[in-house]
Parts: C-alpha cells; sequence; structure tokens
C-alpha cells in the first residue's frame, strides 16, 4: 500500500479519518519546528511520542486542519500537496500557504498487518529556505521520529 493524494483526500473528507491510520500501541511522533518564537509567543513544544489522551487530542486537531476549507482541498488545488513512497519513509506534505505558515509533513510507515500507519507529524518553517536545507532538515525530522517512536506506547 502506497500514500497518494486520494488518501490525502479521503481522510479530509472523513471518508478514511485520520484515526484510522493510528496505531494506538505505537502512538505517533509530533515534531514543532515551525519558526522562531517571539515575545508573545511560546516556545513549541519538545518532540515527543503522543500516547492516550495527548494522541487523541494531536490526531483530532489534524483531522480538523486537514478538513477545513483551507486544509487538503485548498492545498490540493494550490499544488501544495505532495505524496511520496520514495526514498522511504512514505510521506504527505501540505507547503505553507503564505510566508509565516508551517508546512506540515505527515510520515507514514507500512506494517504488514494494518497496511500504512502514522508515525508522525512535523511542522517545519521553510520559507526562504533553500532546497538542500529543507531536505537535510526533513531527514533529521525523520531520525528523530524513528528514535521517538522506538519504544511505542505504554
Amino acid at each position: 500500500m502506497v500514500v497518494t493524494q486520494a488518501m490525502m483526500v479521503a481522510i479530509a473528507a472523513r471518508t478514511e479519518p485520520l484515526a484510522s491510520f493510528v496505531d494506538a500501541k505505537r502512538g505517533v511522533v509530533f515534531v514543532d519546528d515551525s519558526g522562531m518564537p517571539g515575545e508573545d509567543v511560546p516556545p513549541p513544544e519538545a518532540p515527543s511520542l503522543k500516547c492516550g489522551a495527548q494522541l487523541t487530542a494531536l490526531v483530532e486537531r489534524f483531522q480538523t486542519e486537514l478538513s477545513a476549507d483551507d486544509g487538503i482541498k485548498a492545498a490540493r488545488e494550490e499544488s501544495r500537496l505532495h505524496c511520496s513512497n520514495k526514498p522511504s519513509p512514505p510521506r504527505c506534505s501540505l507547503g505553507a500557504p503564505m510566508e509565516w505558515s508551517p508546512a506540515i509533513h505527515f510520515v507514514f510507515g507500512v506494517d504488514p498487518a494494518r497496511g500504512v500507519v502514522l508515525r508522525g507529524i512535523a511542522l517545519n518553517d521553510e520559507a526562504a529556505v533553500s532546497g538542500d536545507a529543507v531536505e537535510q532538515h526533513r531527514a533529521e525530522q525523520i531520525a528523530q521520529i524513528d528514535k521517538l517512536a522506538a519504544k511505542g506506547c505504554p
């Protein structure tokens, strides 16, 4: 099974909700590298594995974002939705709609029994950043997701 734009459209339409791609025993890693905090903006939380109630809240948050008018539908219409299966891991990304908005990356894995599972969600500030630097940062985030996801949920 592969990740596709059609899969993301189904998630946004809630015909295949984001929660259906979540393995509660493995959890989902959340990494927020969305920018520099200002005086009135708190720093982003440290990267962490979400389990239990935190996992439920994270999935609901991103389901709502994906389903909103400016979510998947807008990203697809504006050519900001990209999915790839190679190089591994499979992932789908929503490019930032404007300069101070983060790009959102959904990192998946493939489980032999379940098929595609969500392993991590990463936010990046990619405005005015070179393509090579963006790819390097994404690789670092994937390594971080792998490390934090290794223990699974209690």
